[in-house]
């Protein structure tokens, strides 16, 4: 019975579906080229598939180069290898029926995995949400209104210089995430009749999928910016957060730190999120390494810094990362006045745009996050979906880490 013909083809269709299940998840937006992907055994439990069926799809993956394997490191991903998944796809009739959930996703992917006709973009509306601001922004309002914000002051400067390179006028518009807000932005939008949006999203409470979704729905491509890519249709752009909290533990521990701390903010934020879960994947992984979560609210009183700092030698911590430079602008008059030297009695790094810090006289070692860059990279992403090309849903853009000298070896 083992052996039957009936069996085999029952598992040669399990495999088959796992194998799309697995491109999806390639094309997710979850991973970068030269990563581990996921394991045998952690397939085998996530799609609860035999070892067989598992091996069946594996194999096919590397059959067709969206997967290679290096000697005892298990599988990774190579170069190239969310373009020939997204081409695998696209072809991929065969792989299911219609009830399956490959083929229910691949037609929530159709803008993605579609090839258009050619036209290269002609004009692009940004779409700004901020907590204040509503309307359509004139050029000579743009400086004082993403003054508000750096973050986005320097997403929308990488917007307009990589504009002005393809020569593609900016419509530009604010929204404040109401509701109200964004069906008049919807109805601005459309009257300025862009070949694509671009949207910048900088409130955390703010559901993106909605005014994205009105978007595509009358054939306007949408690339978003700092959201979480849950929408399958929309493109979008962001750092690798999880990366960045991966690197951040592992510079501590080849330090031989093994007490570690986090400071963040108490909010859902999900870059924020993703940090935390990346540095804590990563220290995990090494034996007698503990992670302490310092989690403020937005706006945190000195005695909370000061709660922290007893945290701090109450657990002989050793290693702090910030996943903001702005706790650390408040934290460091309360750590110098507890005696606590950076880096000679705590090691700290963070990420920001720059390197310094408001209270403490030197660089500190940074993860930069080039806001400019990631502005440059949505307009070519857009301009690249116009033009025809195949579609890559997910951007990410990893930072670079800037040595200072604030991470030290732990001699304790």
């Amino acid at each position: 019975m083992r052996n039957s013909p009936i069996i085999h083809s029952m598992s040669l269709m399990a495999a088959d579906r796992l194998f799309g299940a697995l491109l999806v998840e390639m094309v997710s937006g979850h991973y970068m080229e030269g990563e581990r992907f996921l394991s045998h055994r952690r397939i085998m439990r996530q799609w609860r598939v035999a070892a067989g069926t598992a091996n069946l799809a594996l194999r096919r993956l590397r059959t067709e180069n969206v997967l290679g394997v290096k000697d005892r490191s298990g599988h990774y991903l190579p170069e190239g290898f969310r373009e020939r998944a997204l081409r695998v796809l696209h072809g991929a009739d065969e792989l299911a029926d219609a009830s399956t959930p490959l083929q229910q996703h691949r037609l929530s992917m159709k803008v993605l995995l579609n090839w258009r006709t050619g036209c290269p973009v002609k004009s692009v509306a940004v779409v700004l949400v901020l907590m204040r601001g509503d309307g359509r922004l004139r050029p000579e309002e743009h400086d004082a209104t993403l003054a508000r914000c750096a973050a986005s002051s320097l997403t929308a400067k990488g917007i307009f210089l990589e504009a002005e390179c393809l020569r593609v006028p900016i419509h530009f518009f604010l929204c404040n995430g109401t509701s109200a807000s964004g069906e008049r932005t919807l109805g601005r939008v459309l009257n300025a009749r862009p070949d694509g949006v671009i949207l910048i999203k900088r409130m955390a409470s703010f559901r993106e999928e909605t005014l994205g979704k009105s978007f595509l729905q009358r054939g306007i491509p949408v690339v978003t910016l700092y959201s979480e890519g849950k929408d399958s249709d929309m493109v979008w752009g962001n750092f690798n957060n999880v990366g960045i909290g991966v690197s951040a533990a592992d510079a501590f521990l080849r330090k031989g730190h093994r007490k570690l701390a986090v400071l963040t903010y108490e909010t859902g934020n999900a870059n924020f999120e993703d940090r935390l879960r990346g540095f804590s994947l990563r220290a995990a992984e090494e034996k007698r390494t503990s992670v302490t979560e310092f989690r403020l609210p937005m706006k945190p009183e000195r005695s909370l810094f000061q709660s922290v700092v007893v945290g701090l030698r109450r657990k002989r911590i050793t290693a702090l990362f910030s996943t903001t430079a702005e706790l650390l602008d408040h934290f460091f008059p309360v750590l110098h006045e507890a005696g606590i030297r950076v880096p000679d009695d705590l090691s700290v790094l963070m990420c920001s745009s720059v390197p310094k810090v408001a209270n403490f006289p030197r660089p500190l070692d940074t993860f930069i996050l080039d806001f400019v860059q990631i502005g440059r990279t949505a307009m070519r992403a857009l301009n690249s979906y116009c033009s025809g090309q195949v579609a890559q849903k997910t951007h990410l853009l990893k930072p670079a880490l800037e040595v200072h000298g604030s991470v030290l070896d732990c001699i304790r």
